[in-house]
């Protein structure tokens, strides 16, 4: 049994071809594969067949126009959402609570690395924790930096694959 969840091509502007099965043209590759799984009998949706110079991969879109990463909207606005409801000053959360909005934020600085530091404080308050539902306080500092954290990742352009997109 094999499984495989994302294949990624490329192919040159204008090299389409009509895929009968789902109504669409699509690069002459990608049509060329879906064929072939159709003859093999292996499973694929029309939803998921995507082409462009920009792709949603994981929560992030890669833009090969422009060369750079970065989160797409809805992932942007959701991981927002979760710092906002997360940082109320002077109430507790669980240690993992702290760890799954350390984990989330992670994720974004694949894309965002910058903004590392804001998740000093809340690594300075598990530091050593061990008991999963222990509660343990949101203080100023673990706001204060969740708060700069938000204002950066809610203006943050993603990452560029190059330094410069201009060449000199």
């Amino acid at each position: 049994f094999l499984y495989v969840d994302d294949n990624f091509g490329t192919e040159r502007p204008g090299f389409v071809r009509f895929y009968i099965p789902y109504g669409i043209w699509l690069p002459s590759s990608q049509a060329c594969i879906l064929q072939l799984w159709d003859e093999l009998g292996i499973p694929h949706e029309a939803k998921k067949q995507l082409h462009g110079t920009a792709l949603p991969i994981i929560g992030f879109l890669v833009n090969t126009a422009t060369m750079s990463a970065t989160m797409t909207v809805e992932s942007r606005n959701a991981l927002v959402q979760f710092i906002r409801d997360f940082a109320s000053e002077n109430t507790r959360r669980t240690l993992r609570d702290f760890q799954t909005l350390a984990g989330y934020v992670n994720w974004a600085l694949n894309v965002y690395p910058l903004l590392r530091p804001g998740l000093t404080a809340v690594y300075e308050k598990t530091k050593g924790k061990a008991q999963t539902f222990g509660k343990i306080w949101i203080n100023k500092s673990v706001v204060t930096e969740l708060c700069w954290l938000l204002s950066h990742l809610e203006h943050a352009t993603g990452v560029f694959f190059f330094r410069s997109i201009y060449w000199d």
